[in-house]
C-alpha cells in the first residue's frame, strides 16, 4: 500500500520531519521503519533539489518534500523529478493556488507536469510508464498556516488534495498568538479545520514540531489523520536539554 492509498483508505498515518539535510541524521531517522513517511524540509534550512536528490534514496517509507517556493510549477516539478512521492506546499491561501499546485504535480491529462529523463523514472528506463504510475500515487498536501488560508479553506479543500495540514507556528503567528497552542482562538480554528475536512472528506493533518508524543496522540484523538511528530532539530535539542539538565542536578 502507498501513502496515497493509506490516506484514501481512511488510515491514520504518522511520520516525522528532517530539516538539517544531514544524510547521517536521515539514516538514523529512517532506520525506524514504523514511520509511514518522512518529510524533507526545503523551506527552512539547507535542503535544495541537489541535497534532496542525494537523500531521496531509501524507499522504506513515503518520501515527501516541503517545498520552498509556495505553489511554483518549476519547484514542484523539480522535487517530484528528484524522486519525491509528493509535496507539502506552504502557505496555500486560495482555491486558485491549490489548482495550480495540482496542475504542476500531475502529468497530462490531469495536469501539466513535464516529462523528461530524471531519477523519478530511472533516468528514462521507466519513462513510458511514469505518467500513469505517478498520477496514481503522487501525494499533494497544502499547508494552511495563515488567516487567509483559514478564510478560504472550503474552496481549497474542494480542489481535492490528498490531505490538508495545519502549520501551527505560522498560523498562530498570523493570529497574533505565536506558539500559544492552548489559546481559545487557536483551538476553535482547529475545530473548524477538522469540521471542514470532514465535510469535504479530506484527511486533516498537523505538524507538532516539539518533542511531544503525547501532543501528537492528543491531536490523533481530536481527529487528525496525517500526523507529523517533531523534527530532527527538536529531537536533538530535547536530547541535549535533557542531558544537560540531568547532569547539572548532581
Amino acid at each position: 500500500m502507498t501513502l496515497k492509498g493509506d490516506l484514501k483508505a481512511g488510515m491514520t498515518v504518522i511520520g516525522t520531519w528532517c530539516a538539517s539535510g544531514s544524510p547521517v541524521v536521515l539514516d538514523i531517522m529512517s532506520s525506524f521503519e514504523q514511520w509511514d513517511f518522512i518529510v524533507l524540509d526545503a523551506e527552512h534550512g539547507p535542503i535544495d533539489a541537489v541535497v534532496a536528490h542525494s537523500l531521496l534514496r531509501t524507499k522504506k517509507w513515503g518520501q515527501l518534500v516541503r517545498i520552498e517556493n509556495g505553489g511554483d510549477y518549476w519547484t514542484i516539478k523539480k522535487y517530484l523529478d528528484m524522486g519525491a512521492d509528493g509535496v507539502i506546499v506552504p502557505r496555500v491561501e486560495s482555491g486558485y493556488a491549490m489548482r495550480a499546485i495540482q496542475v504542476a504535480a500531475f502529468y497530462p491529462p490531469e495536469g501539466r507536469r513535464g516529462l523528461g529523463y530524471s531519477p523519478s523514472n530511472m533516468y528514462g528506463i521507466e519513462i513510458q510508464n511514469a505518467p500513469k504510475a505517478s498520477n496514481q500515487n503522487v501525494v499533494v498536501i497544502p499547508q494552511i498556516e495563515s488567516n487567509a488560508g483559514i478564510l478560504n479553506l472550503p474552496v481549497i479543500l474542494e480542489e481535492g488534495p490528498d490531505a490538508a495540514m495545519i502549520g501551527p507556528w505560522d498560523l498562530t503567528a498570523d493570529m497574533g498568538i505565536p506558539g500559544k497552542w492552548n489559546h481559545n482562538s487557536y483551538l476553535k480554528t482547529l475545530e473548524y479545520f477538522l469540521k471542514e475536512c470532514q465535510r469535504t472528506k479530506v484527511p486533516p493533518g498537523i505538524h507538532i514540531p516539539d518533542f511531544s508524543p503525547d501532543k501528537v496522540l492528543e491531536m490523533k484523538k481530536m481527529g487528525f489523520r496525517f500526523l507529523v511528530f517533531a523534527l530532527d532539530l527538536s529531537m536533538l535539542t530535547w536530547a541535549c536539554e535533557y542531558g544537560i539538565k540531568r547532569l547539572m542536578e548532581e
